[in-house]
């Protein structure tokens, strides 16, 4: 069998227990499987190589905070698809080469947690420290809560209850009138954050 029937056939446990992506089914993503297998491209090494795109995209980001060139966001939406292109491939390329390793599962979920990092640092950095948070804008914030969070998992348990939780969306609230400075950010935190816990406080319907 090769690598092309290997991919198609993939077995049926293998299946469950990844997520359903359509884009794997397309020919360009099993043509590129067959071409990395059939070169023994580590599985491991397209998760580091995805990785490393995302933490280009990351600093693309932060670099438009210095100066608004357009290539540097091209540059971060690239780095980007690339990294979720090799979070696909490597695990192709794991099943259609048979080399899937015992640390295979931490090559495919820490590059993963670096690479939310980076994009999520770099996007700080590219709307500036002079965060508005709704401040002197008529931009609604909308407060949201999860009933039952807590009498789910206490801080003194380790493990869940089996309780029903429901999330609870609030009436938009908006702060046109709030000086968009740290003494109005701190306002509008607390006013957020009573809303919230008057949300998870009401009674919860069925």
């Amino acid at each position: 069998m090769d690598l092309k029937q290997r991919i198609m056939q993939e077995p049926a446990t293998e299946a469950m227990d990844r997520r359903p992506i359509a884009t794997r089914n397309r020919k360009w993503a099993q043509a590129a499987t067959v071409w990395l297998a059939s070169r023994n491209v580590s599985p491991n090494a397209i998760s580091i190589a995805g990785m490393c795109a995302c933490i280009v995209a990351g600093i693309a980001l932060a670099a438009t905070s210095i100066t608004d060139n357009r290539t540097l966001w091209i540059i971060a939406a690239l780095g980007a698809q690339l990294r979720l292109t090799a979070n696909m491939l490597d695990g192709m390329v794991a099943l259609a080469s048979g080399h899937a390793s015992k640390i295979g599962k931490l090559y495919n979920e820490l590059p993963d947690r670096v690479s939310d990092a980076a994009v999520f640092i770099g996007a700080g950095f590219a709307w500036g420290e002079n965060i508005p948070l709704g401040a002197e804008t008529n931009v609604p914030v909308v407060p949201c809560g999860l009933a039952g969070a807590f009498e789910a998992l206490p801080p003194d348990r380790k493990l869940p209850r089996p309780v029903a939780i429901k999330l609870v969306i609030g009436h938009p609230l908006e702060f046109a009138s709030t000086a968009n400075d740290r003494a109005g950010w701190s306002q509008i935190a607390a006013s957020v954050e009573s809303c919230v816990r008057a949300l998870v406080a009401q009674p919860r319907t069925a």
